[in-house]
């Protein structure tokens, strides 16, 4: 018995027509042969020299095979793929903040903002001159003060303290702020998935876009897909075969598997081989690959026989019944069958470089509040040191009518001739307020007069009033 999609194929073919095989074993570096001076070797040479009657492999029709041995019908088909190296496709660093809208959104965004923006400074003009909008409004809401609240609303959905009462500046606001929480959530949204979810970028989707970058290109030793490149008439494959493939067979891999093995040590490296036999491989590799979008080559797989036997008809016969019966077909899928993984995925955690612009924001923004801050004590330091302007006096209210007079607030009388002065008169000086004293008079025979309001800026202090 032999085993593979090929070994399990002939078996079948042994119990159908009712023969036994010989195997003879090769090892895995003999290759599958290729001709130097006239002479072939590899298995196919084996084949040539009469030492088997067929080669359980899948081979590829050349010219040159075809003209030293025979090939069975069909017995695989597929499309040859270049793949790579999965590669992280998180967007790091300053790139990964913007990442989340494209350059139009991001314009429409900015266009907003000034729109919004000249409209409220417009509103603050025509409703200071109409009086809908209070002149301590119109001096609280300053253009800087404004070009903060659309910048927080917008890019950080963030409110204000204090709006004025005019109906179409907090219109404008309710707009502006369902806007910005949509937005807001949409951004964030899409940043925390890119940080988050690990998705994988492909370096090149095509021959001419490797071509564009520094990969080799690696194709397996003897190969079909060798031959194609070697002997194209022009265009991508043969630059890519002047360019990106090594022309020292022994550096090509005898198997796919070797081949797709030579992904995970280099990054920098492509290998094209059949899809369906990537995909059964890529189990038992250490890394993840990823297929190029573009084929590479339609290629299919036949069984290489001595030439001028009398038994490859027959083998043609069955082969095509086996192939139209749908036997063969479920012989590959059986080989084929990538095994199924019981393992749960796990979430990747956040590493450092996926969240660096998030630091990379917070130290540029205590940056340039220390910049800010060395720049106004630069400015203070500059300013003449001279005497203080004086301070304009604040005026408060105050209601003396609780106080009652008492002799014990009298100062000395002043000392007034009798023509001067109708009736007898005192002065009370209460002393309660800081900074001054306030006057209260009663007149002679009329009772005490009550100054309910006096404000501190016409009440002299005491000295000035003694």
């Amino acid at each position: 018995m032999y085993g593979g999609y090929v070994g399990k194929l002939w078996n079948v073919l042994e119990q159908k027509l009712g023969f036994r095989t010989e195997y003879r074993v090769v090892a895995p570096d003999v290759g599958t042969g290729t001709e130097n001076n006239g002479s072939w070797n590899g298995v196919v040479g084996m084949v040539v020299r009469g030492e088997v009657d067929v080669a359980l492999e899948l081979y590829s029709m050349t010219s040159k095979r075809l003209a030293v041995v025979d090939f069975s019908s069909a017995v695989y088909y597929d499309r040859f793929y270049m793949f790579v190296r999965r590669l992280d496709g998180r967007e790091v660093g300053w790139k990964g903040l913007v990442a989340p809208f494209d350059w139009r959104m991001w314009m429409l965004l900015v266009f907003l903002a000034v729109v919004t923006f000249t409209y409220l400074c417009f509103a603050r003009l025509v409703g200071r001159s109409f009086d809908v909008i209070t002149p301590s409004e119109a001096l609280l809401h300053s253009p800087v003060y404004i070009a903060c609240c659309i910048f927080g609303i917008l890019f950080c959905s963030q409110g204000h303290a204090t709006a004025p009462r005019c109906v179409s500046w907090r219109a404008v606001l309710i707009g502006a702020h369902v806007a910005g929480v949509v937005l807001a959530a949409a951004y964030s949204g899409r940043l925390v998935a890119s940080i988050t979810v690990r998705y994988h970028r492909l370096p090149f989707a095509s021959l001419e876009g490797l071509l564009a970058t520094d990969y080799r290109l690696g194709v397996k030793k003897d190969s079909a897909e060798y031959n194609v490149l070697q002997h194209a008439d022009g265009g991508p494959m043969r630059q890519a075969f002047a360019t990106r493939v090594s022309h020292d067979a022994r550096s090509h891999p005898v198997t796919d598997l070797e081949g797709l093995r030579r992904l995970c040590s280099d990054a920098r490296y492509a290998f094209v081989t059949a899809a369906k036999l990537a995909r059964h491989a890529a189990t038992r590799l250490n890394c993840s690959v990823a297929q190029v979008p573009e084929p590479f080559m339609q290629g299919d797989g036949h069984l290489a026989l001595a030439p001028g036997r009398p038994y490859a008809r027959v083998l043609d016969h069955y082969l095509r019944r086996l192939r139209g019966s749908g036997v063969m077909q479920k012989l590959f899928a059986d080989a084929f069958r990538s095994p199924a993984s019981h393992t749960e995925p796990t979430p990747s955690p956040v590493d450092l470089p996926s969240a660096a612009a998030a630091f990379q924001c917070l130290a540029a923004g205590a940056a340039a509040a220390a910049a800010l801050l060395g720049l106004e004590l630069a400015l203070a330091l500059r300013r003449p040191r001279g005497r203080a302007a004086p301070r304009r006096p604040r005026r408060h209210v105050v209601d003396l009518t609780p106080f009652h007079t008492s002799r014990d607030f009298l100062p000395r009388r002043s000392k007034r001739s009798p023509a001067s002065s109708p009736g007898p008169r005192t002065s009370r000086v209460l002393p309660f307020l800081p900074g001054g004293y306030a006057v209260q008079r009663s007149g002679g025979g009329s009772g005490n007069t009550a100054l309910p309001h006096v404000g501190l800026e016409d009440v002299p202090s005491k000295e000035e009033y003694l």
